[in-house]
């Protein structure tokens, strides 16, 4: 029965989403480069894009066959039915191999599912999504093997592991992580197998698979990791987000009762806590990665919503953006070292499988050339399961807040989803129509970021321009364009304020 209703929740989810995302006609961030490797999958032509960073073959296999079906105007259609199976295969696990009960299981999935990151990567044709069902399916080969000690689903492991390195290179992790965990329980066998898996999958990479030359340009920066301020940037501000977006799994982590009864081991969990957190907020510079403001890394996910730096100029705010964010921040800043304090001083066992994954992805994070917020969804899960396992306390009290943050994520991603998927149809859409009305080429359109990837204009002698920016706030714009025309972003319930876009006509034409 727990089953069923888990798939019935499960084909909810879809069809919840499922409007937003069949209104997508247009490209964002980089999945123009992964529409065209499909188109060319779909013509016998094998060979990656030379931009293109992630190995994608796997994710773009699967597309083609998809979109030979469906058409390739459908793909945020297969992304959302990966999203919900990721949901799926969260939540299974945490009701069936964490033995926690149905509605614990349920809800945990679905602040995963809600999360603003997931629900970004679920609009459109981004690789991350995809990557996730691969890892979620090699955790649960990694639990039959650990519960029946058969080899068959470590060798199914290291199947599913090569199947989400040709998505993303990053799925390395998950055999070194095993690997080494392994190593540190004593059990050299599996250990063994885990790292020869590692040094097999990494050769392919290496010797065998096609690099791109943008694959070539961007290798790991091993000199990150000696770059103590870099690391701490990233490592604080990776945790403070993670806090942020698991809160009530963080608060339910924490045994106030187990705490007090214990009085002699209070006094040192509050200095510990308090200490924790001066020396976090001294050695926390987040400029170092990104932004100086919660939620810190740039790209995807910013304080005015989804990928706003998409499109020129300064994007619109919602209600109360200020006050939730600042304390959204302060409290995830608190809860973080009291967390720690309370593993130190009251569990000492921290270690288990989940943070030796997470440990070693972080560290993968921190050697990388380019640090984006969209890097932290494979961590979600990761810590999820980690809290799950040791630490998280299954009460009335933790379903309550559990129910309320998933209705604060559900409204706060309606908003952000709606406005990103609105501004940018507008956007290419109406690009598209300028093109043919006025018989000029795309390029000459500053229409989004993809938009202008897909259309090169080296020379950047555009003749028509996009922006959030009003003449009023924009004096280039007042002095030497012409608007042409003032959109307002508009759907039920949005809380933004002043939701508008502008076209320009750019200087004389």
């Amino acid at each position: 029965m727990k089953k069923l209703w888990l798939l019935l929740i499960t084909l909810a989810l879809f069809m919840l989403v499922f409007t937003l995302s069949n209104k997508i006609d247009f490209y964002q961030n980089d999945d123009w480069v992964y529409y065209e490797m499909v188109s060319r999958f779909m013509k016998g032509d094998f060979t990656l894009h030379p931009y293109t960073g992630p190995t994608f073959y796997t994710q773009g296999l699967i597309a083609a066959g998809f979109a030979r079906i469906f058409s390739l105007e459908k793909l945020p259609i297969l992304t959302l039915l990966f999203s919900v199976a990721n949901f799926y295969l969260l939540s299974a696990f945490i009701l069936y191999r964490m033995k926690k009960q149905f509605s614990t299981s349920v809800l945990v999935g679905l602040i995963y599912f809600f999360n603003p990151l997931n629900m970004y990567l679920t609009f459109g044709f981004m690789t991350e999504v995809y990557f996730m069902f691969f890892f979620l399916l090699s955790l649960w080969c990694i639990l039959l093997f650990d519960e029946t000690k058969n080899y068959k689903y470590l060798a199914l492991m290291a199947l599913v592991v090569f199947a989400g390195l040709n998505v993303r290179q990053v799925s390395l992790f998950i055999p070194l992580g095993l690997g080494l965990f392994y190593s540190y329980k004593q059990n050299w066998k599996p250990a063994a197998v885990s790292l020869i898996t590692f040094g097999a999958l990494y050769f392919y990479y290496e010797k065998i698979f096609p690099l791109t030359p943008r694959i070539i340009e961007v290798p790991l920066q091993w000199k990150n990791l000696l770059d103590k301020d870099y690391v701490a940037a990233v490592f604080i501000g990776t945790f403070i987000v993670l806090t942020a977006f698991l809160l009530p799994v963080f608060l339910s982590s924490v045994n106030i009762k187990e705490i007090l009864s214990k009085k002699k081991h209070v006094l040192l969990f509050l200095a510990l806590a308090v200490g924790l957190y001066f020396l976090m907020i001294s050695n926390f510079n987040p400029h170092e990665v990104s932004w100086g403001e919660f939620p810190y890394f740039e790209n995807t996910f910013e304080r005015t919503g989804f990928y706003p730096r998409g499109i020129s100029g300064t994007k619109y705010y919602f209600k109360g953006n200020y006050d939730l964010y600042r304390y959204w921040d302060l409290v995830s800043k608190i809860l973080f070292p009291i967390f720690v304090s309370y593993v130190i001083v009251f569990k000492r066992k921290a270690i288990n499988l989940y943070l030796v994954l997470a440990v070693v992805y972080t560290g993968m994070l921190i050697a990388t050339k380019a640090f984006y917020d969209r890097y932290l969804h494979i961590l979600i899960p990761t810590i999820l399961l980690f809290l799950l396992k040791d630490y998280f306390q299954e009460s009335k009290y933790s379903k309550v807040i559990l129910s309320g943050f998933v209705l604060f994520l559900m409204f706060f991603s309606y908003q952000l989803s709606n406005d990103f998927v609105l501004v940018n149809k507008y956007v290419w859409n109406r690009s598209e129509e300028i093109s043919k009305t006025e018989g000029i080429e795309e390029k000459y359109i500053k229409g989004t970021n993809a938009w202008k990837l897909n259309y090169r204009n080296v020379p950047r002698d555009y003749l028509y321009n996009f922006s959030y920016d009003s003449q009023k706030v924009n004096e280039e714009y007042a002095c030497c364009d012409t608007l042409i025309e003032e959109k307002t972003i508009n759907f039920p319930g949005s809380i933004f304020v002043d939701p508008k876009i502008y076209l320009y006509r750019l200087g004389e034409y």
